[in-house]
This record gives C-alpha cells, sequence and structure tokens, in this order.
C-alpha cells in the first residue's frame, strides 16, 4: 500500500493549517474532509475552520507521495513493544515542520514512539551508547 502526506492550506493566509495522510488519492480525501465539514457531525477543529472558508474552501497541497508503507515492531527499531508505520512518521515530519506557525490545527503527537523516534533516531541513540 501508498501513502500521500498532505496539507490543507488557508487561502487568505497561504498557511498550513492541517497536515494528514491518506491511502485514497489526495482528491478523494480532500472531497471526503469537505463533506464531513458541510455536514457539521464532527467535532475535530479543522471541520470549522472548513466551514469558516465557505465558499471557498481550503486548498490542497499534496507534501509526499508515494510513500511504501511499512509497519514494524518498535522492538526492531527502538527497543519498545508498540508499532511504528512510515506513513506517520513522514506525516509526523511535516507536522513538525509546519508546528512553528502555531495555526496547525493538528497536534504533533509529542508523546508518541514514532515523533520520539524523528527526534531522537536509532542511528544517534546507538552512537550515545558507545
Amino acid at each position: 500500500m501508498k501513502a500521500t502526506i498532505y496539507a490543507l492550506v488557508d487561502p487568505n493566509t497561504s498557511q498550513v493549517r492541517y497536515v494528514g495522510q491518506t491511502s485514497q488519492t489526495a482528491a478523494q480525501r480532500f472531497r471526503h474532509h469537505l463533506s464531513v465539514a458541510k455536514a457539521g457531525k464532527n467535532a475535530h477543529p479543522v471541520y470549522p475552520w472548513i466551514r469558516s472558508l465557505s465558499p471557498r474552501g481550503p486548498m490542497l497541497v499534496i507534501l509526499q507521495e508515494g510513500i511504501h508503507v511499512q509497519s514494524m515492531k518498535d522492538s526492531d527499531v527502538l527497543g519498545g513493544a508498540a508499532y511504528w508505520n512510515t506513513a506517520t512518521a513522514a506525516e509526523t515530519k511535516w507536522m513538525k515542520r509546519f508546528e512553528k506557525t502555531g495555526h496547525l490545527l493538528c497536534d504533533v503527537p509529542r508523546k508518541s514512539r514514532t515523533y520520539q523516534m524523528l527526534v531522537n533516531p536509532p542511528t544517534v541513540r546507538a552512537m550515545k551508547k558507545k
């Protein structure tokens, strides 16, 4: 399976407001976001924001595509028992990149093993142990 990392961008300010991942086409996922926002049933902060842009809506930007989704146990990477996913790692990397603006409507999962691995990769950890 392949994944795509995408951003929803405010058309008024050109700021990235949301970073997500999908195994669908980015256009399909974008239509889903618009549909959920229009229905007004989901409480996630991205949907009121999308509604606030009506009728224009956010811009869709592809950040990274063709990510081969590979899952592995953290024990293979970090010595833990949780699972790690290459698409989640890529999504977290992009969230980290855009969090500095302070306008993201999704949180960088700082307590997750994926985030910790991005901040302190196994190769660095191995070098610290020597």
